[in-house]
C-alpha cells in the first residue's frame, strides 16, 4: 500500500509541473504580446505628435498675427524664444533657415465706387403733389426734410444716321 500512495502522489506532481510550464509558455506569449503593442502604441504616438505640432504650424501661419506669417513653416521657429530647452547648436540652424517673410499687399478701395466725373450728369427731382406735402391738421406746406441722392448708369446705344 505504501507503494500505491507514492504513485499517485507523483501523478499529480507531474501534472502540476506540466501546467505550470504551460502557464510560463502563456505568460512569455502575453508578454510578447503586450511589448508588441506598447512599442506599436509608442510608434502611433509619435506619429500623433508629429501631426500635432504640424497643424500648430499651419494654425500659426493661418491665424497668427499678421506681422508673424512666414512663407513656409520653420522646424523650431515656435520654440525661437524658448530659452531653457534651447542649445547653441539649435539657434545656429534657426539663423541659417531663416525664412522671409509674406508681404500681402492691401486691395484697393473696397465697395462701389463713384461714376468717373467725365460722364453727362443728368438730375431728377421727384417733387410731392399739393394734396400729399400738405400737413394734415393744418394744411401747411411741410418742411423738406432731407433727401436721397443715387447714382446710375444708363446706357444709351450710339445712332447713326446716314442722309
Amino acid at each position: 500500500m505504501a507503494g500505491s500512495s507514492s504513485n499517485k502522489n507523483k501523478a499529480p506532481v507531474h501534472d502540476l509541473e506540466r501546467q505550470i510550464g504551460e502557464l510560463h509558455l502563456a505568460l512569455a506569449e502575453r508578454d510578447a504580446i503586450i511589448a508588441e503593442h506598447t512599442t506599436t502604441i509608442a510608434e502611433q504616438n509619435e506619429a500623433l505628435q508629429a501631426a500635432n505640432r504640424y497643424l500648430e504650424t499651419l494654425k500659426r501661419m493661418l491665424f497668427g498675427p499678421k506681422s508673424e506669417r512666414v512663407a513656409e513653416p520653420a522646424a523650431g521657429q515656435g520654440l525661437l524664444f524658448n530659452e531653457a530647452e534651447a542649445d547653441s547648436s539649435s539657434v545656429e540652424a534657426v539663423d541659417a533657415k531663416t525664412p522671409e517673410l509674406v508681404k500681402r499687399t492691401k486691395a484697393a478701395h473696397s465697395g462701389r465706387r463713384r461714376p468717373a466725373g467725365e460722364f453727362k450728369r443728368v438730375e431728377i427731382i421727384h417733387e410731392l403733389a399739393e394734396e400729399d406735402s400738405a400737413c394734415p391738421w393744418c394744411n401747411c406746406q411741410r418742411p423738406k426734410i432731407g433727401e436721397e441722392r443715387s447714382e446710375e448708369y444708363e446706357v444709351i446705344p450710339a445712332q447713326l444716321i446716314v442722309k
